[in-house]
């Protein structure tokens, strides 16, 4: 019987590991901290280089940031204004931003504006005038003068009821102008060839996608549930599949870019579409892409290859 005192020999290790324990995945985090670094660099350039004022507070058609003192800039008419008062960035045409030009007010509209006299009304009341900067208040009230649209000089009429949101002046009543706001989105959506060719391959390959994403998440399950069992297999069959799915994605983008190229010029000018020659510049950009994608994977798996070939 051994004494409660006598001095206890400390366990052996039970680890099976004996090589010396050291830094590991080097590569990756020599690639993050690039990515941090990059990142920096850019943060530092915008913060140097940029104006972050123009996007907390606005800026008019002149390049004038609301809500403080501007700096000239050369060759813009009324660009160097002093703005200290005027904080909102106003809309001539709100159902139509992606065209109105835009001026700084002192007050967004607090009640709808229906007619020229409405709108001469609140700049004498308020001291802010929704025209432009070269109109006089006399000019309120001639149309012919001072026309209201969408590019000036005064703002198109009625001038619904608006309220300041991040130093913007919005609609306050949005079932005011919902329909014409989804009207101008989707003129602008028909208008614009890229997202009209998007928004027709979403509508049909939408059911695809969706089955494509619910068996991507059925065999997510079953890989975790199988690298408890068989981690160094999983590993190797992921990165064989990912190596044959790019090889054949890249095979077939090629493919298919050489079918419609030789289509397109064994075809006469005249019976050309143009949506064939999109077809044919974006086919040849994925396959681009694809290709620096699938020679990246393999040097990282040839990479991960010699490297496990190595270890002791």
């Amino acid at each position: 019987m051994g004494c409660c005192c006598a001095e206890q020999k400390e366990p052996e290790s039970l680890s099976p590991v004996k090589k010396p324990r050291g830094c590991t995945d080097v590569i990756p985090l020599v690639v993050f901290l690039l990515f941090w670094g990059g990142m920096i660099v850019i943060a530092a350039f915008a913060f140097v280089f940029g104006d972050a004022d123009r996007l907390i507070y606005g800026f008019d058609s002149h390049g004038n940031v609301c809500g403080r003192k501007n700096d000239f800039i050369a060759n813009i008419t009324y660009s160097g204004i002093d703005m200290t008062s005027r904080e909102y960035v106003f809309y001539f045409d709100v159902k139509n931003i992606m065209k109105s030009r835009t001026i700084c007010v002192r007050q967004c509209p607090p009640q709808t504006l229906e007619n020229r006299d409405d709108v001469w009304q609140f700049a004498e009341t308020t001291g802010s005038f929704l025209c432009d900067y070269d109109v006089i208040d006399s000019e309120y009230t001639q149309e012919l003068v001072a026309p209201s649209n969408v590019k000036g000089p005064c703002p198109v009429l009625p001038v619904p009821k608006q309220a300041a949101l991040l130093n913007r002046c919005i609609p306050s009543d949005i079932q005011e102008v919902g329909s014409q706001v989804m009207s101008s989105v989707f003129a602008f959506l028909n208008e614009n060839d890229f997202v009209q060719t998007v928004m027709m391959d979403l509508g049909n390959a939408w059911r695809f996608m969706i089955l494509l994403a619910f068996v991507a998440l059925l065999l997510a399950l079953v890989m975790v549930a199988l690298i408890h069992w068989l981690a160094s297999f999983i590993v190797y069959l992921l990165c064989v599949i990912a190596m044959l799915g790019s090889i054949a994605g890249t095979a077939v983008l090629w493919w298919n870019y050489a079918v419609l190229k030789r289509k397109l010029d064994n075809t006469l000018v005249e019976q050309t579409l143009v949506s064939w020659c999109t077809d044919e510049d974006m086919y040849l950009i994925f396959s681009i892409v694809a290709t620096v994608l699938t020679v990246s994977l393999a040097s990282a798996y040839l990479c991960m290859c010699v490297y496990t070939a190595h270890l002791p």
